[in-house]
């Protein structure tokens, strides 16, 4: 019995204590000061991939710079643009001229890390064009370029120019089912003749 009581007297004791201890600290998120708030709105903003003009005289269509891929080109307002950008000096930006057919435009930039012949070399383009290719010399807004032109991967019918501009490799693309190449002659000739390089 005298066991009872002390073990229930010391549980009391021992509630009682614990209820006075001081409670867990919670440690509230701080708020931000209104120096760094200010300074936070006025971090810089990241500079765009690219940048577009509309055109004045003619609203279907703009100028497009690309600082990324380095590239200028005029395209319609209605294209579908799709840009990806990996390093501050490699990426890609694709038109799409039609879905049906699927009929796109495309810049490439990226690290050349051996020779622009390798890159251009037959073991190279062979997993591109599967089906077999032509190879031409040729140039494109001023610069040397290797033209190739053969059926993708896709199944599609392709014209790529590669350049090599410093480290990079520049492959700039037109590409349209066999069946409607003819039909997209002249928007890709537009894009051709506006296409320029950027610094």
């Amino acid at each position: 019995m005298y066991n009872k009581r002390v073990k229930k007297w010391i549980l009391i004791g021992f509630v009682v204590s614990f209820a006075r201890a001081d409670p867990p600290q919670i440690a509230l998120p701080t708020q931000p000061s209104e120096a760094a708030r200010v300074e936070e709105s006025t971090a810089a903003v990241p500079e765009p991939i690219s940048t577009v003009v509309a055109d004045e005289q003619d609203k279907d269509w703009q100028e497009y710079d690309n600082r990324i891929v380095k590239a200028h080109v005029r395209i319609k307002t209605t294209w579908t643009v799709m840009e990806i950008k990996e390093t501050k000096t490699s990426g890609s930006v694709s038109f799409t001229l039609s879905r049906t057919p699927l009929v796109t435009f495309s810049v490439t930039r990226e690290p050349m890390d051996g020779s622009f012949e390798e890159y251009v070399s037959s073991s190279a383009l062979t997993p591109i064009y599967p089906a077999g290719y032509n190879e031409a010399r040729s140039v494109l807004a001023g610069r040397k370029a290797v033209l190739i032109k053969g059926k993708a991967s896709d199944g599609r019918f392709d014209a790529s120019y590669f350049v090599a501009d410093a480290h990079s490799i520049v492959q700039v693309s037109f590409t349209a089912p066999q069946e409607s190449w003819k039909q997209y002659q002249a928007p890709f000739a537009a894009l051709k003749e506006s296409f320029r390089w950027l610094p």
